[in-house]
């Protein structure tokens, strides 16, 4: 949908308020994308609302705004582009997330995914999903059944719980000698090609938390400008993130033709900010209009008796006279009810 803002101070309430048009029209919902702006925008009034809805943002990051600087960590573990990260990992992996911040076309984010995944293993893993007081439960990348790095710190911590609690150690398994090599899971999976991180020599108490116990309570919305249900960066989000900018950049197109001329104002017959300002929102809207057509036709779902001006709910407009509200005498109106004694008149 195209949006007309006068500046970017309250794009996040105008965003939201054009969804909330577009869910009653279909109520589907989906991810939607935005350029930069929406990724700066206020939290409160453009990502919660946004989710609230229903829908799932897809958005691009400059380099300043990979890390907040009020929650640079989250107890022990590393918040970086959305993700929590082991406190330990290399900074070779860390550079990944700049200069995937710093890529500026499609085809530099494809030649840096592979470093960018080198990430993956390091995230701490969703091991239980918001409750009721939404906090969710992360769990240390190198604890579980299936760990996907080797730490030192952790087996020790391992070790330390079992002695403490009287658990049984758990039945060592050699590694498999024979791995398929075609097989993308079978590789990752293998103990050999699991990460080593490196870690010091610090006594348990004074190591950072998430390396003391092996899942922390985090906040659903901990980082609601930076986190995403597609990780930022990655191959899923890629693809997400070029297919909805291909749209944005159509409807853009569309809405610069040469009967419009919204990417030239010194072009447009009208003079004056308000007016260029009117003229350009009331563009946008037709173009929003054919956009909302264009796929109702191309789903099946358009009918002319059904998909009308009305069907647009939202606050009752005073000109428009209802049953409880006869219109007013101003003049115009015709008068065919006889008088006694005087024929019909016309005023």
């Amino acid at each position: 949908m195209g949006m007309s803002h006068a500046t970017s101070r309250d794009i996040g309430n105008q965003a939201v308020a054009l969804l909330k048009t577009v869910k009653q029209l279909f109520p589907r919902t989906g991810f939607i994308a935005g350029d930069l702006a929406y990724a700066h925008a206020d939290p409160d009034s453009f990502h919660r609302p946004v989710r609230a809805l229903g829908y799932e943002p897809v958005l691009d990051y400059r380099l300043d705004m990979l890390q907040s600087k009020k929650k640079e960590t989250w107890r022990g573990a590393l918040a970086l582009g959305g993700d929590l990260l082991c406190p330990h990992t290399p900074q070779r992996v860390k550079n990944a997330y700049r200069l995937m911040a710093s890529a500026k076309s499609a085809k530099a984010r494809r030649d840096l995914l592979p470093r960018t995944e080198e990430a993956d293993p390091y995230v701490l893993s969703l091991k239980q999903r918001a409750a009721a007081r939404g906090n969710e439960r992360h769990q240390c990348p190198a604890a579980g059944a299936s760990p996907k790095v080797q730490c030192p710190w952790a087996t020790e911590r391992d070790a330390h719980r079992r002695t403490r609690t009287g658990t049984p150690p758990r039945p060592a398994t050699r590694p498999s000698a024979v791995v398929d090599l075609d097989n993308r899971h079978s590789r990752r999976a293998h103990t050999a090609a699991k990460p080593i991180v490196p870690v010091g020599d610090l006594p348990m108490r004074r190591r950072p938390e998430i390396c003391q116990q092996s899942t922390i309570g985090a906040p659903a919305d901990l980082m609601p400008k930076l986190h995403q249900e597609l990780s930022w960066g990655r191959a899923v989000w890629q693809s997400a993130y070029s297919a909805l900018r291909s749209h944005i950049e159509g409807l853009n197109g569309r809405a610069k033709n040469v009967s419009t001329f919204l990417h030239a104002r010194e072009l447009r017959q009208s003079r004056g900010r308000a007016a260029q300002a009117l003229l350009s929102a009331v563009q946008l809207m037709v173009e929003n209009l054919r956009t909302i057509e264009s796929y109702l036709r191309r789903h099946h779902l358009w009918a002319d008796r059904d998909y009308t001006l009305t069907d647009i709910y939202g606050p009752a407009d005073p000109l428009i006279p209802t049953e409880d509200t006869p219109a007013a005498d101003n003049g115009l109106a015709e008068n065919n009810t006889p008088s006694s004694g005087s024929p019909p008149t016309r005023t």
